[in-house]
C-alpha cells in the first residue's frame, strides 16, 4: 500500500468510526459536559467497537486541578486495518473509578 491508500483509509477510519463517536457514546448515555467514571466510559466504547478495547487520554480541567476531562480516544488497528484491543491503559485519567468529564467538542 502506497503513502496516499495509507492516508485514504486512516480518512476512511475517521470517518467510520470517529466523527459519529459524540452521537454513538450519546446512544449509551454518554453525553457531552457530564462527568462519569472512566469505566463507564471505557465500557460504552467497547460496545461502541464491536468489543474492542480503547485508550481514554485525559488532562486537567483548566479551573481544577484535581479534575479530568477526555483529551482524546485511541483506537488501535492491524497492519490491514482490522480493528483490534488497544492494551495501553488510560493511565492518564487515574483510575477506573476516578470521574471524568467528557467535555463538549466542537
Amino acid at each position: 500500500m502506497g503513502l496516499l491508500q495509507y492516508f485514504k483509509k486512516t480518512l476512511e477510519l475517521f470517518e467510520d468510526d470517529g466523527q459519529g463517536l459524540k452521537g454513538k457514546l450519546a446512544r449509551k448515555n454518554i453525553t457531552p459536559s457530564n462527568t462519569y467514571k472512566l469505566q463507564a466510559i471505557e465500557a460504552a466504547l467497547k460496545k461502541i467497537n464491536g468489543g474492542f478495547s480503547c485508550t481514554v487520554i485525559c488532562n486537567e480541567r483548566k479551573h481544577s486541578k484535581k479534575e479530568k476531562q477526555i483529551q482524546e480516544i485511541r483506537f488501535m488497528y492491524t497492519k490491514d486495518f482490522k480493528m483490534q484491543n488497544n492494551d495501553v491503559p488510560s493511565s492518564t485519567c487515574s483510575t477506573a473509578t476516578t470521574d471524568v468529564m467528557f467535555p463538549l467538542m466542537q
